[in-house]
């Protein structure tokens, strides 16, 4: 994973820590740090998939789980996930959605894959190297869709937060 995309997780990661109600904020030079979670007792994972769940537009919005799996590094819901996103696939990718319909599961599961584990790769091992290039191309749309749509639920998360600490 290059340094932008590096970078592009650990400030999401930031960003869900503090729907958690957790930094992992510290002082320059000193070591550990952060702010634990502790009104109530509720458990880091509980506050954060209850802050994403409040975010969920509708039965199929996806974000929320995507988001999950990203923060806590284990599949939520992954099914479900790779389902959809091999839909939308399918849906919004026009003549190369079409002509690799059959295929799509799997470039939609690693892409989620990738989502939870950020140093799993695409798997070409079992594609014609003909079509290759076709598979990056839609396991990157993927990536794309994936991000997008955990970026707009913890967007939704966050406003709502900070609309109920003004009140």
């Amino acid at each position: 994973m290059n340094n932008a995309a590096q970078k592009d997780r650990a400030g999401f990661l930031e960003r869900l820590g503090q729907l958690a109600g957790t930094t992992a904020w510290r002082e320059p030079g000193r070591v550990g740090g952060g702010t634990p979670y502790a009104a109530r007792g509720m458990a880091t994972e509980n506050a954060l998939v209850l802050a994403l769940a409040m975010a969920r537009r509708n039965p199929r919005d996806k974000g929320p789980d995507i988001a999950y799996s990203l923060a806590t590094q284990q599949q939520y819901n992954g099914a479900a996930v790779v389902e959809w996103l091999a839909e939308k696939l399918a849906a919004g990718t026009g003549p190369m959605g079409r002509k690799h319909a059959g295929r799509l599961m799997p470039v939609a599961m690693q892409a989620y894959e990738w989502i939870v584990d950020p140093a799993a790769v695409l798997d070409l091992s079992d594609i014609a190297e003909n079509m290759h290039d076709d598979f990056r191309s839609l396991y990157s749309i993927a990536q794309g869709w994936l991000w997008m749509s955990m970026e707009a639920a913890v967007e939704r998360a966050e406003r709502a937060m900070y609309s109920k600490r003004a009140a």
